[in-house]
């Protein structure tokens, strides 16, 4: 709901001040274009394309193109570690390295908020937290916020606030 993806049925969700239950479909895409930086658990990368090219989407989205939108891919695929793998196809990555191309196709047209499910899911320790220190990172930068799903406990010390939920529900 936060991601302008579904509505909820009942009460608001406050979005830069405005009531999402109250926009249009098409500031809905607005909002998720500019705004927001996904990173799915289940990745949705586009076969088709390369690496770089699957972190150019977002920029190409926002009017970003050409050697502009690649030399902002390649250097937020270097900062996720990688800039080796630019010109690879997702069918040629490891979990872990579809994981860091969803992240930088996330982050890389700075949002203002940053959904992340799962983020550390098929990264070994070391590189989840490189990635979540990452995500930090670039949502201080860009005054934004991270908002983590996970089951990783090992990202708890890290977090500035955190809430348990079970059944849909917020247990503390």
């Amino acid at each position: 709901m936060l991601g302008c993806i579904l509505t909820p049925t009942k009460g608001k969700i406050l979005l830069n001040g405005r009531d999402i239950t109250e926009l249009s479909e098409t500031e809905k895409m607005i909002e998720r274009r500019d705004n927001i930086g996904f990173v799915f658990q289940s990745f949705n990368l586009l076969k088709d394309l390369t690496v770089s090219e699957n972190v150019e989407v977002a920029l190409n989205l926002k009017g970003i193109t050409g050697r502009e939108a690649k030399e902002q891919a390649t250097n937020i695929l270097k900062e996720v570690g990688l800039g080796e793998r630019i010109n690879f196809y997702p069918a040629e990555l490891s979990g872990g390295e579809k994981q860091r191309v969803s992240i930088a196709r996330a982050i890389v047209k700075n949002p203002r908020i940053i959904l992340a499910d799962e983020p550390t899911g098929n990264l070994d320790s070391k590189t989840g937290r490189i990635i979540v220190e990452l995500l930090q990172e670039v949502a201080k930068k860009n005054d934004a916020s991270l908002i983590i799903v996970t089951h990783d406990n090992r990202i708890e010390d890290i977090v500035d606030k955190k809430f348990y939920l079970e059944d849909g529900k917020i247990l503390s």
